[in-house]
């Protein structure tokens, strides 16, 4: 039974579709199904097969290997290159004990670069095909080869062949690197825009709208939101002034001058036993030795420090005043006045607080 002229058309479209279908889909199995293992080689199908090798980052020397297994038999099996930005090695060895057969060496000296090798099987054989190589440049290598004569397709089964672990570039995280180890940055975190701060605002607003509907009456004032108090403004530290201790009080004016220190009972002792009353010479009082009367005479004398005085005047307007007399020692150290009475008491200064020290 013949069919009219318009179906047979038809079918022979259909027919011509499927099989390009069929061919393309084997060409993609061939170019994803690229095993890396050598245990377990891509079994090829069809006697053309393809694939790509991407560029390695910079400083990574490692080659890309490819491993593909196929039948031969008896006879010659002719091997056609074509290459684009490749430079390795394509070898083909005997599965069993990986007896080597031919190598093809290629190089990129050339945009593209076609070659071909023909090898004679005295028996079938399971052959063995490795592509290994780089690309010198950042554009990605390709690859193309085509069998003819004796060759034959693969009857393998690669269901077996396990799944190597894959690595998503799109994962993010604190420290990225490449390959060889080098640290890379960090894709920058994507920044709101207009739009989604807008509509954060509503709902932030609609969740304040809900809370203060769901807030029974009375309890208004438990609803209504504290203002946020403002971060008070940190302001350095004022530089203290160092104050040095000091045993005598500092006279604020002039014109107020420091009494004297009261005489202890100590040195009222002592002046009262180096100057003896004065006795009056009479008719039963025995005569007065030479060596008495000088020292009676010479406790009498006055003492010539009694109107010398240590006056020390600072800067801010104070002044103190003391006797020499009662003045047992003072001196300067390490930038500090200090006044040592007879009496015990010690008045320590700031040379940088003093103005002048005199004696008057």
């Amino acid at each position: 039974m013949s069919l009219p002229k318009q179906y047979r058309d038809r079918v022979r479209w259909l027919i011509r579709v499927s099989a390009a279908a069929v061919f393309v889909s084997f060409l993609s199995l061939s170019a994803a199904g690229q095993s890396t293992d050598q245990q377990y080689p891509t079994p090829v199908r069809t006697n053309d097969i393809s694939g790509t090798i991407r560029a390695r980052d910079i400083g990574d020397s490692r080659l890309t290997s490819y491993y593909y297994t196929f039948e031969g038999g008896q006879g010659d099996i002719f091997i056609n290159v074509q290459t684009r930005s490749f430079t390795g090695d394509i070898d083909v060895y005997v599965l069993n004990g990986l007896q080597p057969l031919t190598k093809i060496v290629i190089y990129a000296d050339l945009p593209e670069t076609e070659t071909g090798r023909v090898i004679y099987l005295r028996k079938p054989e399971r052959l063995l095909l490795r592509i290994q190589g780089r690309t010198p440049g950042d554009d990605e290598a390709s690859f193309r080869i085509k069998f003819a004569g004796s060759f034959a397709a693969s009857t393998l089964d690669d269901s077996l062949r396990p799944e190597l672990p894959k690595i998503d570039p799109n994962t993010t995280g604190e420290v990225r690197v490449n390959s060889v180890g080098t640290i890379i940055p960090s894709p920058p975190k994507p920044i709101p825009t207009p739009v989604a701060e807008a509509d954060r605002t509503k709902e932030t607003e609609a969740a304040k709208e809900k809370a203060a509907e769901d807030v029974p009456p009375g309890d208004e004032k438990t609803a209504v939101e504290t203002p946020e108090k403002e971060p008070r403004s940190v302001t350095p530290d004022a530089p203290v002034r160092q104050e040095v201790v000091i045993t005598d009080p500092i006279i604020e004016s002039k014109a107020k001058a420091a009494p004297p220190p009261a005489k202890t009972a100590r040195e009222r002792t002592r002046r009262s036993r180096a100057t003896p009353p004065k006795r009056t010479a009479t008719r039963t009082d025995r005569p007065v030795k030479p060596a008495e009367k000088a020292a009676a005479e010479k406790a009498e004398e006055p003492d010539p420090l009694a109107g010398v005085r240590l006056v020390i005047s600072f800067k801010d307007g104070g002044m103190i005043e003391r006797p020499m007399n009662e003045v047992l020692r003072f001196s300067v150290e390490r930038a500090i006045l200090t006044v040592i009475s007879k009496n015990g008491t010690i008045g320590r200064y700031k040379m940088t607080d003093v103005a002048k020290v005199s004696i008057e």
